[in-house]
């Protein structure tokens, strides 16, 4: 389940692979310490000491006062190693491809609302190199990532960063022309055609234009793996990578996820309520972990009031009144939490439009009369009980996958809503009706709902934690507003 990650791990691997693929080059620049920090959502003694492991192991030179500088620790290295390295993933990248055609317009559209791209830090500078060295698709990567940065969710610029380091662009930019005979400078965005698109204009032909530049990358990238199979027979093909994208990055307690899942579960009626849940050791190998990390969950799941332990005999789940509950929420949930689920709901409601359009045309009249049948269960979370459907049904294991971790972190601010009966009627009642809307065959219909869906939870979940937890930053996690 990706309960063992940590911060360090998190970013070791991150930065390592953006020099292995030759995304950083000998000679760049990292980010200072504490953009790192921002970027990544870590503490500056998790930075030095992923800095000092790299340095150790000769990617890096670290300097005083200044960022730390890509070392030339590969000596004249092998395009043909390169391209082997490249096709064995060859299973894992189209697919990742796709997916960035899907996710990243939606994001760069929102992010670029409101901001000047000529007031982004750093951005004369990278424009500068990029007229003089013609390497436009860094420079316009890092308008990017200076964009997705601005936009104030950190979830945005992680996923970006998680892309970059999975796709091995320098390799298709820089490298494989070589064997393919394929150009990609003219295929892969540029700083100024970034720039011209994203700077005013109507924001739906904004996402038109990246939509359609970012499908023809991923159909080059298709090609050009094809090429390279023709130039190198016989390479067999890795198992297909797991798409890892941790939101929490190792800050989020794996006792912490393991206790919101249960109060899911309590919550529709999985575990009915007075009714003994699982015992530990079972609960330990349906969750992966060990014995110790269940009785953390299971002592937090009874500080929330949803579970009570008796000696020898297990733990039974309770439904604890809303006033009990939300002092309880109160005494246990962590300000920087609470920000992080409003910024995935936020990232819900850009996002699951585009997937629903993907995923909707192939849900059955069966996954339909499902639906609908659970709809009518005591305790169900319709919402919830619809997106599960959903990515039960995308054929992207990226998109998939981020998704799901996005949807399950939102699953805590979802909850946070139906602490009023009334606006618990109202989400339901919106969810009902896409249920009307995809079995009518109205798919575009349903996949604006849905994401209209995500907007009132989140303008919801915003409203109680400022009135509850007195969290004013929240104010600033904005609703989309985007009809694409």
């Amino acid at each position: 389940m990706g309960y063992q990650d940590t911060q360090f791990s998190y970013l070791y691997q991150n930065l390592k692979a953006q020099i292995t693929s030759g995304y950083l080059r000998p000679g760049s620049r990292l980010l200072s310490t504490r953009q790192l920090c921002q970027v990544h959502q870590v503490g500056a003694r998790t930075v030095s000491g992923v800095l000092a492991a790299l340095k150790a192991e000769g990617y890096i030179d670290l300097y005083p006062r200044r960022a730390a500088v890509v070392r030339c620790w590969r000596a004249g290295p092998d395009p043909a190693a390169a391209a082997l390295t490249v096709l064995a993933k060859r299973d894992s990248l189209i697919p990742l491809y796709q997916t960035m055609a899907v996710v990243l317009p939606s994001l760069l559209v929102f992010a670029a609302q409101g901001c000047a791209l000529e007031e982004l830090p750093h951005f004369g500078q990278p424009m500068r190199t990029d007229r003089e060295e013609g390497d436009g698709w860094r420079t316009a990567s890092s308008l990017c990532r200076g964009l997705l940065r601005r936009s104030g969710n950190p979830l945005f610029s992680s996923l970006y960063i998680t892309f970059e380091s999975n796709g091995h662009l320098a390799f298709f930019v820089e490298e494989q022309k070589t064997f393919t005979g394929l150009s990609f400078r003219n295929i892969s965005p540029k700083a100024d055609w970034m720039t011209a698109v994203l700077s005013g204009g109507d924001p739906l032909q904004k996402f038109q234009r990246l939509t359609a530049t970012y499908r023809n990358l991923a159909a080059w990238v298709a090609e050009s793996i094809k090429l390279l199979e023709i130039a190198f027979p016989g390479c067999p093909a890795q198992p297909e990578d797991v798409f890892l994208w941790n939101i929490a990055q190792g800050r989020n307690h794996c006792y912490n996820r393991i206790a919101r899942d249960l109060m899911r579960k309590i919550r529709s009626r999985q575990y009915q309520p007075g009714a003994y849940l699982p015992y530990e050791a079972e609960l330990a190998a349906q969750y992966g972990v060990s014995v110790s990390t269940v009785r953390s969950a299971l002592a937090l799941l009874g500080r929330l009031g949803f579970s009570k332990t008796l000696n020898a005999k297990g733990t039974i789940a309770l439904l604890p009144e809303k006033p009990a509950a939300l002092r309880a929420l109160q005494a246990e949930t962590d300000p920087r939490d609470l920000m992080l689920y409003l910024f995935s709901l936020q990232f819900m409601a850009l996002v699951i439009r585009p997937a629903a359009l993907l995923a909707a045309p192939r849900l059955s009249r069966a996954d339909c009369k499902a639906l609908e049948a659970r709809f009518d269960l005591p305790g169900a979370t319709p919402l919830t009980d619809v997106v599960t459907c959903l990515l039960d049904r995308l054929e992207l294991g990226p998109l998939r996958a981020i998704l799901t971790e996005a949807h399950n972190l939102s699953q805590w601010g979802y909850y946070l809503t139906f602490c009023s009966d009334i606006e618990a009627t109202s989400i339901n009642q919106a969810s009902h009706s896409l249920l009307d809307l995809l079995q009518a065959g109205n798919i575009r219909g349903f996949a604006d709902g849905l994401a209209g869906c995500y907007c009132r939870v989140l303008d919801l979940a915003r409203q109680f934690t400022v009135e509850r937890f007195h969290l004013a930053q929240a104010r600033a996690v904005a609703t989309p507003q985007l009809r694409l």
